[in-house]
């Protein structure tokens, strides 16, 4: 028997936006697309037709406005943004357990624009509150990840 479809509502897209890409030379959340603007509003923009609910995890000092974050975009505030990904992580998942009532969660980084709307319908066909759905290119994996509920706890 084939699993149906999971509703875009019980999927919430995290999106892990605090970090600053030093590497990169500046701040790559604001790096201008061509035709899509900063990267950051461009990533929020190409959720915005699969995810009925979505959050932008965020550091302290940074101004939504100022990084092309919609108002219909949530923020989540990572107290410990400073001590990296996994903790910026880790504090987006504790804010989902208390405000979000979806099933899972589609773990994404702020600067993948370019996914498509196949690749989504994909991932979220496979999901549930007791999964791990992950990407897989070449053999090596990648994001987004999608958590089913039951694993929340140990993310936090």
């Amino acid at each position: 028997m084939e699993k149906p479809e999971m509703s875009s509502d019980a999927v919430v897209a995290l999106v892990l936006a605090a970090g600053r890409a030093r590497r990169f030379g500046n701040d790559k959340r604001l790096a201008h697309l061509p035709q899509q603007g900063p990267l950051l509003a461009a990533t929020l923009a190409s959720l915005r037709p699969h995810f009925d609910e979505i959050r932008v995890v965020l550091a302290i000092e940074d101004d939504p406005v100022h990084l092309g974050i919609a108002r219909d975009s949530g923020t989540i505030v990572a107290v410990t943004a400073e001590q990296g990904m996994g903790a910026s992580l880790a504090d987006g998942i504790r804010a989902l357990s208390t405000e979000s009532q979806a099933i899972v969660v589609a773990v994404m980084l702020g600067d993948m624009p370019w996914l498509s709307a196949d690749t989504f319908a994909l991932l979220c066909s496979r999901a549930s509150d007791r999964t791990i759905v992950r990407l897989f290119y070449r053999g090596q994996g990648g994001h987004p990840v999608l958590f089913g509920r039951c694993f929340w706890g140990s993310l936090e």
